[in-house]
């Protein structure tokens, strides 16, 4: 039996998840080759780093004391929880991407995520060989390689006034 629509989120998120499976599931290009499953992995991997890059996007919006001890957190937990399953993924794997053998979101999420802890810790790959082969391999790639250029259109971190205005525009 399907779930009912509902204007709840959670709800609606629960949905589109199952609709989201059923779909790959059903269609018959995701069931040869194992393909269901990398996509499946490329999801699991694009939500571990996002779960990273959150405990640093929300840093700049707290007070001083808990700004650092919150980037100070992202930190260790990158060394210690992030990175070394990053890097045992990528051992395992023993391709050039995350997944198969072509780029993907979780390349680009992972990538991303590094830049993120570099900019708060810049030696933090230091004892991650494959993830400094990794970083450099896809920030490599020509578009890539573009948009990473300064004067691209990738943000910097948040400054003073960018977290003034967001404060100010939402009343917090």
């Amino acid at each position: 039996m399907f779930p009912s629509y509902s204007l709840s989120f959670s709800e609606c998120c629960q949905i589109l998840c199952f609709l989201s499976w059923f779909g790959l599931t059903c269609s018959p290009r995701f069931l040869s080759n194992g393909t269901l499953w990398c996509v499946f992995r490329i999801d699991m991997y694009a939500d571990g780093t996002q779960d990273l890059m959150m405990m640093i996007i929300g840093a700049p919006f707290k007070a001083p004391q808990e700004k650092e001890e919150s980037l100070a957190l992202a930190v260790k937990r990158a060394k210690n929880r992030y990175f070394p399953v990053f890097e045992k993924i990528l051992k395992d794997h023993g391709e050039a991407f995350l997944v198969g053998n072509q780029l993907s979101w979780a390349d680009i999420q992972l990538l991303e995520a590094i830049l993120m802890v570099e900019e708060v810790s810049a030696p933090v790959l230091s004892d991650f060989p494959l993830l400094q082969a990794f970083k450099t391999r896809i920030s490599n790639i020509p578009t890539i390689k573009k948009f990473l250029q300064p004067g691209s259109q990738r943000k910097p971190p948040p400054d003073g006034h960018y977290v003034d205005v967001v404060r100010t525009v939402l009343k917090f």
